[in-house]
């Protein structure tokens, strides 16, 4: 009797795990991923090698699969499949707070003003995570961790 309630609770456990990635995507989150190989090719859908990664890139995962590839965007924006073999699992973010930056270019600050240090910039079509907003400005994060704050207006939502 004890053998038989432990196996359904094992069979419980086992289909949860199975089911939580999918509920995680269902619930409005993206997951990161990072490349875990120097030179992991991104091939589009002919499979094309149209660019490669680093070790340590990080990408978002878009939820389709071919075969053993998954469907992944870049920080620039570019999209492709890497093999799953060269992806780990990194973490995840919330839908809506993935932006890309919509201008030419886009300063990032250290702090909410155009009078603080400046960091660097984002480039056109940059993809970043807004962590908050304060005013017209946003803490955003790329997705390698670095963060600072831009104007707001230079930022668009992702679809």
């Amino acid at each position: 009797m004890m053998s038989k309630i432990l196996r359904a609770t094992l069979c419980a456990i086992l289909v949860a795990a199975l089911l939580l990635p999918i509920y995680a995507l269902a619930s409005g989150n993206v997951k990161i991923l990072n490349v875990t190989v120097d030179g992991a090719r991104v091939r589009n859908a002919d499979r094309e090698i149209i660019t490669s990664l680093k070790s340590g890139t990080k990408v978002f995962y878009l939820g389709k699969k071919i075969g053993s590839n998954s469907l992944v965007r870049i920080s620039n924006g570019l999209e492709g499949y890497v093999y799953d073999g060269f992806l780990e699992s990194y973490g995840a973010v919330k839908e809506d707070t993935i932006y890309y930056c919509s201008e030419s270019s886009a300063k990032v600050y250290r702090y909410p003003s155009s009078d603080a240090k400046r960091l660097g910039s984002l480039s056109e079509n940059q993809f970043v995570v807004v962590l908050r907003t304060r005013g017209d400005w946003a803490y955003i994060k790329n997705l390698n961790g670095k963060g600072g704050f831009c104007k707001l207006d230079s930022l668009t939502a992702a679809d």
